[in-house]
């Protein structure tokens, strides 16, 4: 009798662990989700004042509600390419 006492015992311990378990990765995941989205945007002719489609790239972030700053951070690099385009 006792032994089936333990083995219940034993095994509500285990669920309960479970349970705080889920409920931690839960919240984890809640809280990671509200951080600071960051994004990469590589350009080949390099920075410059004629850049219609990263202008274009960062108002469609704001009206999807990204603000730099805020919950956006955006990384630029670029590389300069030797083509007719980045020539003018």
């Amino acid at each position: 009798m006792k032994a089936n006492g333990t083995v219940a015992q034993i095994g509500l311990a285990a669920l309960v662990l479970v349970l705080s378990l889920l409920a931690t990765a839960t919240s984890l995941e809640a809280q990671k989700a509200a951080g600071i989205a960051r994004v990469g945007w590589l350009e080949v002719c390099g920075p410059g004042p004629k850049r219609p489609h990263f202008d274009i790239f960062r108002a469609r972030l704001a009206e999807l509600g990204y603000a730099e700053g805020k919950n956006l951070v955006i990384e630029q690099r670029s590389q300069v390419a030797n083509t007719t385009e980045c020539r003018g």
